[in-house]
């Protein structure tokens, strides 16, 4: 198992989407609705080679995920080391040393712990429910 930086932002307006997408790129996807009286949704979507630049313009600009953004940026040189550290024909083995394997899954639950929902412990919470607000995550 390897960990990859992810970036998304729900909306039901597609319109939205499509105009962030013509700035930054990503990727389209369409999102049923769960439950019947749901609206329809779309994601857009920034994986892997996606992110990085994408971090690079927007994190001055981020606020309430502007924690989970240093995170991905922790992931995606964790990434760059691995590959540089590795010998050309190795790059295509899945041969992840432990010890890398580990630190990426340590920034995993910190994405984890930092996108939990609910008030932090002693304290008011900032995390309100928005469709629009980006999740920046770590995928697996």
């Amino acid at each position: 198992m390897y960990y990859k930086p992810r970036i998304s932002i729900a909306n039901t307006h597609k319109e939205v989407l499509q105009q962030i997408q013509q700035v930054y790129g990503g990727i389209l996807a369409n999102q049923p609705p769960r439950k019947a009286a749901w609206r329809f949704a779309y994601q857009l979507i920034w994986t892997d080679g996606m992110v990085g630049p994408l971090l690079s313009v927007v994190k001055p600009y981020l606020i309430i995920k502007r924690d989970q953004a240093s995170v991905l940026e922790q992931l995606i040189r964790s990434r760059q080391r691995m590959l540089q550290d590795r010998k050309p024909s190795a790059k295509r083995s899945l041969g992840i040393p432990a010890s890398v394997l580990a630190e990426q899954a340590e920034l995993y639950r910190k994405v984890k712990h930092l996108n939990r929902r609910g008030p932090p412990i002693g304290g008011l919470s900032n995390r309100q429910k928005s469709s629009s607000r980006p999740q920046l995550y770590i995928a697996r």
